[in-house]
């Protein structure tokens, strides 16, 4: 299983960011990297793809942006393992799952 880094849990979290959600605090990247300890025995795509929306939102390791980090990071995961969700396609009458 392709798992994701503490690198690409930054370059999502500076990426997510908005100008004004960048504040003299560090990030605490130890708890960033706790967050992404317990996927490393988990075979299963879908269950670290849980386990990281939980555990990097309730860690709050980032100054900002944590939970959009979080599911970012949960669908890089599910994507780079065959599973990634439906894309959705605006269609003339409301929106359709493809």
């Amino acid at each position: 299983m392709i798992r994701p880094s503490l690198e690409l849990a930054v370059a999502l979290n500076e990426a997510v960011r908005e100008d004004d959600e960048w504040f003299d605090e560090p990030d605490d990247l130890e708890r960033v990297a706790g967050a992404l300890a317990p996927i490393e025995s988990i075979e299963d795509p879908v269950a670290p793809a849980a386990v990281l929306v939980y555990r990097v939102t309730r860690a709050q390791a980032f100054g900002e942006a944590n939970k959009r980090t979080a599911l970012l990071r949960a669908r890089w995961l599910l994507d780079r393992n065959g599973l990634g969700s439906p894309s959705f396609r605006r269609r003339t009458v409301g929106w359709r799952i493809s």
